[in-house]
């Protein structure tokens, strides 16, 4: 690989394609990089679906800096899905109603396993939240780190990227960067439990929650 190539004057548009099969885009919104010579689809819920390299990328980005492109064109698309409209969240589940009495020993057992499953809920969301994730591609050329559902850092070998087939290039990043979001992202929006359920819909009914633990006729 030179290290004197001049990226300004060469057009990677100009250049004859790679001999590889044409790979249909899957349908997503889609990001690049600012010499748009990378582009990331991604699904409504900023999923990587695909990465996809221009052909003769390499004369316009120098393979060192592949991953950083990559990144931005991964942080491009995800700013497309945070303007797009979104529907109002489904609401947080509720169990039936009840007119059973509450007596002061379920009203403990509930209380009990409503802070058990927010203790839980915590520990699993810090879990995700705080700690950085590392992902190596399966083939071992790229590998990357992130955090709280944002990825911090995508490094390809340069040595490979600069000779790999674009297909292998462009699969192994988008494994990487998939598996960075999926690993690093909370997949809890809000706690959610059997107990959480029943106090939420006992709270929802004042006058009927209050004629259950019998302080209303």
């Amino acid at each position: 690989m030179r290290d004197d190539w001049d990226y300004d004057e060469v057009d990677v548009y100009e250049d004859e394609p790679e001999d590889r099969p044409s790979q249909p885009d899957p349908d997503g919104l889609t990001g690049t990089d600012p010499a748009r010579v990378v582009r990331v689809i991604v699904n409504d819920g900023a999923d990587v679906l695909a990465v996809r390299l221009a052909d003769g990328w390499e004369h316009v980005v120098d393979p060192r800096a592949l991953g950083a492109a990559v990144l931005a064109a991964m942080n491009d698309a995800v700013v497309q899905v945070l303007a797009v409209d979104r529907p109002a969240p489904q609401p947080v589940r509720r169990a039936p109603s009840s007119a059973e009495p509450i007596t002061a020993a379920d009203t403990l057992r509930l209380v009990d396993a409503v802070f058990a499953d927010l203790d839980a809920y915590t520990r699993r969301l810090t879990e995700t939240v705080d700690h950085p994730v590392q992902v190596r591609s399966r083939g071992g050329h790229v590998h990357g780190t992130a955090q709280a559902g944002q990825v911090l850092e995508l490094i390809p070998a340069p040595d490979w990227a600069a000779v790999a087939r674009g297909t292998e290039l462009e699969a192994e990043l988008a494994e990487v960067l998939r598996e960075l979001r999926q690993r690093s992202t909370p997949h809890e929006a809000v706690p959610d439990s059997p107990a959480i359920a029943e106090v939420l819909s006992a709270l929802a009914d004042p006058q009927a929650l209050l004629r259950r633990v019998g302080l209303s006729s």
